[in-house]
């Protein structure tokens, strides 16, 4: 009877038994001998994976299934070390896009920051920031995202923030017709965000957080303001229709120091007197700081107020004031007393652009704003000898370093008037001892 099972030999060739027994006696008996002793040894293994794996099978087919892929294992150990290897290469993989989706990057911080601003979630002494501040943030992110378009980026992960990169920014920027400061600005607005939220362990690996590095680049500036003379002159000026409205809400800011986003709070509701009723002032929530601030109703103010019945005209955009305002002083400009006074004075600005300093020459009249109200406030109640601190508590400064940026006072008559106070200062207190 013949026997149709097959054997299999070592390069898996199936043979018939008979075929088998030749090759035992012949040249290949080494080779037998190599198949039985592979044999004889996967069994061997196969019973020890099984005794150590401790598994119990519902059904033969299910054993039968494990133990051939144990024997695939053990017969072909390199096929599986490389499906290992790939295996471990696509964990490592996974692992570090987890580790990555769950660090805090750049735009991840910026984004929920400026839109935790927006929604209200931001508070500031527990109070909302304001509009203003908010712009400012946006502002930041939109020049962030340009930056990134340029760079072909879509985010920085925080360990990238190097001072390089921070040197790449500022190039970007000034490419981009940006000054200094405005640049400076950016600068800061990303620090604070990144301060707010960057987690504990990330900030040792920032550069561009760390003390001393990355910094805010800021300059000072030459602005201007309107001396009492050139304001009396303005006040004097008999302008009409919305050019009178515009210089009148000018005045008020000159001589109150408040914020144009302040103005349509200087009204009669806002009013109060003194305990002893001889004196009234404005008490008003800043917008941009939420500070309460009480400014004093000094005498220049009285006839503006008296002009309107305690209510002034409301405020128009900003933008059209600042356009209106350069118009109201062109005109005292063209009149030979407004020339007399420097109103067509030419006006030299100096600042960074390009990372070179630039010169723009203008005349007075056309860089006049809406800031230069509260400027030419500081100034000259500055320039009055009222008290710094006085000064502060009304403008809402909370840093002297701050306030004297404001202080555009020509450094001779500074001196001048300094040399005066200290005359002043003598006689009162030789006048004391007599």
């Amino acid at each position: 009877m013949v026997n149709h099972k097959l054997c299999v030999t070592e390069n898996e060739v199936p043979v018939s038994p008979l075929k088998l027994r030749e090759i035992k006696k012949g040249p290949l008996k080494a080779q037998c001998d190599n198949v039985r002793n592979t044999i004889l040894e996967l069994k061997a293994y196969l019973e020890k994976q099984y005794n150590d794996s401790g598994k119990q099978f519902d059904t033969s087919r299910e054993l039968k299934d494990w133990l051939a892929d144990v024997a695939d294992r053990h017969l072909h150990k390199e096929k599986y070390m490389l499906l290992d290897k790939q295996r471990k290469e696509r964990e490592r993989a996974a692992q570090e896009k987890a580790r990555k989706d769950s660090r805090a990057t750049l735009m991840k911080i910026v984004n929920s920051y400026v839109d935790d601003a927006i929604n209200g979630r931001i508070l500031r002494d527990g109070k909302r920031v304001s509009k203003g501040t908010i712009a400012n943030y946006k502002q930041t992110r939109t020049r962030l995202n340009r930056f990134l378009q340029a760079q072909g980026k879509q985010d920085y992960d925080t360990d990238e923030l190097t001072e390089q990169w921070y040197n790449k920014l500022v190039s970007f920027l000034y490419a981009q017709g940006m000054v200094l400061n405005t640049i400076g600005a950016v600068v800061k607005g990303i620090k604070l965000m990144l301060r707010q939220r960057l987690p504990l362990a990330q900030r040792a690996t920032c550069e561009f957080i760390q003390t001393g590095k990355c910094k805010v680049l800021r300059e000072e500036v030459n602005n201007i303001y309107l001396n009492e003379e050139q304001l009396a002159y303005m006040a004097s000026y008999p302008f009409t229709g919305h050019l009178k409205k515009v210089r009148d809400q000018f005045l008020l800011m000159c001589w109150t120091g408040c914020r144009y986003s302040d103005l349509h709070k200087l009204t009669d509701v806002n009013i109060h007197s003194t305990k002893d009723g001889a004196n009234r002032y404005f008490e008003i929530e800043q917008q941009k700081t939420g500070a309460v601030v009480a400014i004093p109703i000094i005498p220049e103010i009285e006839p503006i107020l008296n002009e309107y019945a305690q209510e002034p005209p409301k405020p128009i955009s900003n933008q059209k004031f600042n356009n209106y305002i350069k118009v109201v002083c062109q005109e005292l400009a063209a009149t030979p007393e407004g020339e007399e006074l420097g109103y067509n004075d030419d006006f030299v600005k100096e600042r960074t652009k390009n990372a070179e300093k630039e010169t723009e020459t203008q005349k007075i009249y056309e860089v006049v704003s809406a800031h230069t109200a509260r400027r030419s406030f500081a100034t000259n109640m500055y320039r009055r000898d009222m008290p710094v601190p006085l000064i502060m508590s009304i403008t809402g400064h909370t840093t002297e370093k701050t306030f004297f940026t404001y202080i555009k006072e020509d450094p001779r008559e500074g001196r001048e008037r300094m040399v005066e106070n200290y005359f002043k200062l003598r006689d009162h207190e030789q006048t004391i001892n007599i």
